[in-house]
Order: structure tokens, then C-alpha cells, then sequence
């Protein structure tokens, strides 16, 4: 793939398709080398820049994303536009991925898988200071456990706190207590609670990262009680929840220890989504969350062996070679090592013509 240039800037209009055909054209790439990297099809990828579909899924964007090679700000763009175009704030809407709230039609969810996300009902709840932003990330990010004053100082300030530091964040904290207001109606106590040394978000208040924990915790279940093609559905259901890299846009929770591990987990989900495919016979549901996680880690092996197993079983045998060489190469040119005894056997299987 092509890299450098200018940065690509959304046009007039603001719409996904403009920011999406800018990114692709100063990459240098034609639509169908662009489709053919992705596995989107080449009729989907025109309907999007074009204009033609109205509610993107934001797999398939993500897997744009990652094929673009975008910086902070073109995704933030693009992630503006996306979020115009589902008419929900940037919530998953009616697709395979969402989960009706149990916080009511009025109630507020807090997204961090991607940039941060906050509403009440339909309308987004403006957090317009930086730190305000990284003190409800963090709390979300703490969603049962919630977070100490000193934690937040360290988020805010790191090793250069003020003389104030601790009344300073109890300030953000005062102020983000009175945005987000009261429970339920009729309820009486704040939906940013206090607790013995710090703050936790209310039960009242939907996350993002425990929907998701929920729903792989079941996918897992059903995955080991036999049930392959539940698992499967439950496991798109998790994935779907996702909208790229926790907290993406909040510099000070980039490496926060929760949002690698939250990060982890969906790269164990992906895994086990493609072994539970692989039994009843899934491979293109899992696909492009399998090519995602090979952009993501270019250097695993055990996700590119799935994805190699993925595209043998469904005929396309000679793109399953190429995935392998082009990890052989990496591997060899990056850090001086052959392919594990997974990859090779796999590779072996697929000469032979023995996946399928």
C-alpha cells in the first residue's frame, strides 16, 4: 500500500464517502485495490464513497480505516461523518452489534470504544474540556471498581501535578456530577456516586465495555457448552459494539492499563469468534474482523493462521498462500524467525488441499 502526502481533508458536504474517497486518492489506490485489501466487496466500497449507503456498518469502516492507513485527525473525520450518518450520535443503531439500553428511553451510555462518547437518549451531552473528557473516560473505564482523586490527578497530570491537584480534580469531577444530574425519574441520587475514597459511575448508566463483556462472556459459554453457531452470533453481537480503539481521542488514557487490557480481550474475542466459525462453517462473518486484527498485529501468528483457514475453507486458497508469505516475510525481515509450527502446519494443510 501506498503511504505519504498531504493529509487528506473532508470536503464541503462532511459525508463518510468524501473523507473515505479523499483518504483512498492520496493513498494512491484505484477503488479495487482498495476493495480487494479490505475483503470489502467493490460495489459496497462505491456505494459508500458515492454516497449510496445511508448507514455504513462501522466494521466495514474500520477495515477502511486500517487499510488507509489514516492519522488522528482524518479518523476523527471520519468518525464525525459516520457518526452524521447513523442519525445516533455514533451509536451502533439497529445493526447486528447494538444492544437495546436497560437505562430507558432517556437514560445516558457512555461510550470509550473509540473516541468518547456520552449521551442522554438521543442527544449527546457536550463535554467540552479536555480533562472533563479523560475524567469520565477513566470512570468508565473503572465501571465497577470506580476511581480514587489521586487516580484522576495522575490521568490529568502525570508527573507534574499542580499545587491544587487534588481540589482541581475534584472540580471536574463536581462539574461532571452536575452535568450527568440524577438517576432515573423519581430517583434522587446523583449518577456519579461517591464511594469510600473516589467516585463510580451509576448502575443507571450504560458502558460500552461492560455491554461488550457481557456479551462475550455468554459467547464464551455457549462456545464450550458446544453450541457453535450461537456462539457465533453472539460473539458478531460483541464485536459489534465496538467502534475502533478505546479512547483513541483522550491522549492521557491511550496506554491506561484497562484500555489495553479491554483491547486484549477483543483480540481474544476475534480468536475464539473464528474457532467457533470454523465449526459451523462462518467464514465470511469472521473475515474482516480477522484481517482487522492482522493489521492490527502483523506479527501474530495464530490470527493469521485463522484467517489463512478462513479463506482455505471457502475456496480461496491462492489469497490464503499470500497471507502466509506475507507474514513469513515480516517475520523473517522484522525479527530474524520462521514461521511457528502452527503456521507451517497450517500452510502444509492448505497445499495439500486439506481445508475445506
Amino acid at each position: 500500500m501506498a503511504h505519504g502526502g498531504a493529509r487528506p481533508r473532508a470536503g464541503a458536504d462532511g459525508t463518510i464517502g468524501t473523507v473515505l474517497r479523499e483518504s483512498r486518492l492520496a493513498q494512491g489506490l484505484t477503488q479495487k485495490q482498495l476493495a480487494e485489501q479490505t475483503g470489502i466487496s467493490l460495489g459496497a466500497l462505491r456505494d459508500l464513497e458515492q454516497g449510496r449507503t445511508r448507514y455504513a456498518r462501522w466494521g466495514a469502516v474500520e477495515s477502511l480505516v486500517a487499510s488507509l492507513g489514516m492519522d488522528e485527525v482524518t479518523r476523527a473525520e471520519l468518525i464525525r461523518a459516520w457518526q452524521a450518518g447513523t442519525g445516533a450520535n455514533g451509536w451502533p443503531g439497529s445493526g447486528p452489534g447494538y444492544v437495546p439500553s436497560s437505562c430507558g428511553q432517556g437514560g445516558i451510555r457512555v461510550g470509550v470504544l473509540e473516541p468518547l462518547l456520552a449521551t442522554r437518549g438521543s442527544q449527546p451531552i457536550v463535554l467540552r474540556s479536555p480533562r472533563q473528557r479523560a475524567v469520565l473516560g477513566l470512570l468508565a473505564l473503572h465501571p465497577v471498581t470506580g476511581v480514587s482523586i489521586e487516580m484522576i490527578t495522575n490521568v490529568l497530570w502525570a508527573d507534574r501535578p499542580p499545587a491544587r491537584a487534588a481540589a482541581e480534580a475534584q472540580g471536574y469531577v463536581s462539574r461532571l456530577r452536575r452535568l450527568l444530574g440524577k438517576g432515573p425519574s423519581g430517583g434522587h441520587g446523583s449518577l456519579l456516586t461517591p464511594t469510600g475514597l473516589g467516585y463510580l459511575l451509576a448502575g443507571d448508566i450504560e458502558v460500552d465495555v461492560q455491554v461488550f463483556s457481557q456479551l462475550s462472556r455468554q459467547a464464551d459459554e455457549a462456545f464450550y457448552r458446544g453450541m457453535a453457531a450461537r456462539a457465533c452470533a453472539m460473539y458478531e453481537r460483541a464485536l459489534g459494539v465496538w467502534r475502533g480503539e478505546p479512547l483513541c481521542d483522550i491522549g492521557q488514557l491511550g496506554g491506561h492499563p484497562n484500555a489495553v487490557e479491554i483491547a486484549h480481550r477483543r483480540d481474544e474475542v476475534i480468536e475464539a469468534y473464528a474457532d467457533a466459525a470454523g465449526l459451523c462453517g462462518a467464514y465470511d462473518r469472521v473475515r474482516p474482523h480477522l484481517r482487522r486484527l492482522c493489521t492490527r498485529q502483523p506479527l501474530n501468528e495464530r490470527a493469521h493462521a485463522r484467517l489463512m483457514l478462513s479463506l482455505a475453507a471457502s475456496g480461496q486458497q491462492a489469497a490464503a498462500l499470500d497471507v502466509f508469505e506475507q507474514i513469513r516475510r515480516r517475520l523473517d525481515s522484522e525479527i530474524g524467525l520462521r514461521p511457528s509450527a502452527q503456521l507451517r502446519e497450517v500452510h502444509i494443510q492448505i497445499l495439500r488441499q486439506q481445508v475445506g
